[in-house]
């Protein structure tokens, strides 16, 4: 192409373009206000100025002003999905005293769109009853709820991160320091049996139950060994049977009451020549 025709072909491309510029901010600016009622249309109109309307947080509040106002109450408790209250019931029982209801609402880890709120109702309702009996009702009727629980149910056993983080192991107080301390106790108690046997142990999981009375049960052991070694599986399992039943450990608190609890001991390291 001659350069002639090539600086006219350009020339004619950025006419275009400023062309369709000049429309764009011309239909922008002739863009009228999108009133925006629900998070679907929020969506669905994601060009224009946007006004929101949150009409079912609005009628939400209505509702519950109207529940109100002929004191239907009850405490909706909005949580996660992996969140778990073992004393619902007793609450519900406690709550009812007051003829208040209890619900369960599952709640959600992101956040609604800009604009938008969710839980009004629950919100509205649960604001009412902490003004007429304190911000603190509800938690301390569950405190009592927990201990009834605990009281009527002695076997029940606690996931371990249910309860407070308090030490388990009775040598050092402080929870943090205590992870660190039996890990290295019990390599301590691990490497004579690689210094005189050159048995090589890798991936430690060990997990048992510590009672109220801060007695052991269910005791489990997994590892990997080494396949030279596994004549001596037995005697690796007996030496860690041994320093966890030797040692003394803290019952879990929930609510500061000791309860029954899982516990689990990883971290470890490997046991081998390199690191022996």
């Amino acid at each position: 192409m001659n350069s002639r025709y090539y600086f006219i072909f350009l020339f004619s491309l950025s006419l275009i373009s400023c062309n369709k510029e000049k429309i764009a901010k011309k239909e922008k600016k002739g863009l009228d206000t999108i009133v925006i009622y629900s998070e679907k249309d929020f969506y669905e109109n994601k060009f224009g100025i946007i006004k929101i309307v949150d009409t079912l947080c609005i009628n939400g509040i209505k509702r519950a002003k109207k529940d109100i106002s002929e004191n239907k109450l009850t405490y909706y408790n909005i949580k996660g999905l992996s969140a778990r209250e073992v004393s619902d019931k007793e609450l519900t029982l406690l709550l009812h005293q007051y003829n208040i209801g209890f619900k369960n609402v599952l709640g959600f880890c992101m956040r609604p769109p800009k604009g938008f709120k969710w839980y009004c109702y629950e919100d509205e309702i649960n604001n009412e009853i902490f003004n007429r009996y304190g911000e603190n009702f509800v938690d301390s009727l569950r405190k009592i709820a927990d201990r009834k629980f605990v009281e009527t149910n002695p076997d029940f056993v606690f996931m371990w991160h249910e309860c407070e983080t308090t030490s388990r192991y009775t040598k050092v107080l402080d929870y943090t320091e205590s992870l660190n301390m039996v890990r290295e106790d019990l390599r301590k108690t691990l490497i004579p049996l690689y210094k005189t046997r050159g048995i090589e142990i890798n991936d430690l999981n060990i997990s048992f139950i510590i009672h109220r009375d801060s007695s052991i049960s269910k005791l489990s052991i997994t590892k990997s060994i080494s396949p030279k070694n596994l004549e001596n599986e037995k005697l690796v399992d007996s030496v860690i049977t041994q320093f966890i039943i030797r040692s003394k450990w803290n019952p879990g608190k929930f609510n500061g009451i000791n309860v029954n609890s899982d516990w689990h001991i990883s971290g470890v390291g490997r046991l081998s020549k390199k690191n022996g």
